[in-house]
């Protein structure tokens, strides 16, 4: 075993004593174990960054942002909105005492998305470009939320600008899926890095399934996987020729136990309606909220 993932599960594994969390906040400071901790199961990543948020109430509002961010995974892995209601509660706690706070307000914006909160999103985005005109990731929210308003060419220029700053996978993606959103599949692959493993379990219609065989054959993408095609139920002799490429029926969720827990959701969902409280997973709160 590395030291260095030694050293990162003696803190998992310990009480978390003061002397613990010194160790562990002095350790993140040094990059190599910061990108092991991106690495964590978003469940560890909470506890870790709860307990040093806990027993150093001093310490820098970096660490809640980063326990925060955490929520924010979580959210989006379990669709249970109360952890994104928690790291809407700590940014706002940050910002209370100090309304400048740069890496706060950068994942409130990210938080306005997640709750589709566009138009609040977007005039978000525009005041930290204010702020901070070279930084990509104010660029991406914006271009984000201009395109879930329907707002193309602003979110074609935002993205542009995002990929003019740091041509990176994050700027790329959002470029090669502006792409696909036009129908322009051929180049939305070229955009997208050689040898990227294409996955698509949402739509069928969003993947040229000849461009795509296409840009396998000729090495530019490295293997796909399909559970929705184009032209369903028929899946093109193209691509079935293919031996890095792999096709299954769109049935993620036909398992019993998720079966059962969907409908466990939607009678929640549905009792607290009738109760009078707070809906656990509506998306748009602001909307109808009780």
């Amino acid at each position: 075993m590395k030291p260095i993932t030694c050293l990162f599960l003696l803190a998992c594994t310990s009480t978390w004593a003061q002397s613990t969390a010194d160790r562990v906040v002095g350790a993140l400071s040094d990059r190599a174990l910061a990108e092991h901790v991106a690495t964590l199961k978003t469940d560890d990543r909470i506890a870790m960054y709860s307990a040093i948020v806990n027993s150093r109430p001093s310490e820098p509002a970096h660490y809640q942002v980063l326990l925060a961010s955490a929520y924010v995974q979580k959210s989006r892995e379990t669709t249970d909105f109360s952890y994104l209601d928690k790291a809407v509660s700590i940014l706002n706690g940050i910002l209370s005492s100090d309304n400048a706070n740069y890496e706060a307000l950068r994942l409130l914006t990210e938080t306005q998305l997640e709750r589709h909160l566009f138009s609040t999103a977007a005039e978000s985005s525009r005041r930290l470009i204010q702020i901070s005109p070279a930084d990509p990731w104010n660029w991406g929210t914006l271009g984000d939320a201009y395109v879930e308003m329907g707002e193309y060419e602003k979110g074609a220029e935002a993205y542009q600008k995002m990929v003019s700053l740091r041509p990176d996978l994050a700027s790329y993606n959002r470029a090669a899926h502006f792409r696909f959103l036009y129908g322009d599949v051929p180049a939305a692959i070229a955009i997208m890095k050689k040898g990227v493993r294409i996955i698509n379990c949402a739509r069928g219609g969003l993947v040229d399934e000849l461009a795509l065989a296409d840009a396998i054959t000729s090495g530019h993408v490295a293997g796909a996987a399909l559970d929705v095609f184009e032209y369903e139920p028929k899946v093109g002799k193209a691509l079935r020729a293919l031996s890095n490429v792999v096709l299954t029926p769109h049935l993620g969720s036909a398992a019993p136990e998720v079966r059962e827990e969907m409908a466990n959701i939607v009678v929640d969902n549905i009792l607290a309606f009738l109760e009078g409280r707070k809906l656990p997973n509506c998306v748009n709160q602001q909307i109808f909220a009780l």
